[in-house]
């Protein structure tokens, strides 16, 4: 009797694996990302998601898929624990620095960098310029990331970009 449902556990456990495996295989690269922060509602649980992305994916079309999407803005922007882990796995693999992303429908484009800016981020700030994000580089209408952060700094007094300007200054 015992081991009938030993037996049925097993088995129910490699079907729910293999579920598993089979769902994150269809995932767009974007969704595995998410699926791999805690608490962003996917069934499967998040460190399943981060090691099957960190093993099986992050290939050359995920690379390219990424880059068309977000870029490193997308995988910064979360607040998960080891983004900046999986955001350097994924310039190791060829994701771009310095790539222009579009961050919402639109002909605008913008770096990671001037993501973080926007975003007020300095901790994403300081790791793009570790990895060679270029603060020179302007957006589609023309600004570099210290322009676009002394702008929003004007704009928003009351919302401290100090740190953001200190490291683009450096």
């Amino acid at each position: 009797m015992m081991k009938r449902i030993f037996g049925a556990l097993v088995l129910l456990l490699a079907i729910g694996a293999g579920m598993a495996f089979y769902a994150m295989s269809n995932f767009r690269i974007e969704q595995l990302v998410l699926c791999s922060e805690p608490g962003t509602g996917f069934a499967i649980p998040a460190p399943l998601c981060r090691q099957y992305l960190l093993h099986f994916r992050m290939n050359q079309d995920d690379i390219d898929d990424l880059q068309a999407g977000g870029g490193l803005a997308f995988v910064l922007e979360s607040g998960a624990p080891g983004k900046f882990e999986l955001a350097e796995r994924f310039i190791d693999k060829g994701l771009d620095v310095n790539a222009d992303v579009r961050p919402g429908p639109g002909d605008r484009t913008q770096s990671a960098l001037h993501s973080a800016v926007i975003l007020n981020q300095p901790d994403n700030v300081a790791f793009l310029l570790q990895h060679g994000a270029d603060k020179a580089k302007p957006d589609s209408e023309g600004q570099t990331p210290l322009q676009v952060a002394e702008r929003l700094q004007s704009a928003q007094p009351d919302e401290s970009r100090a740190e953001v300007i200190r490291l683009l200054r450096e």
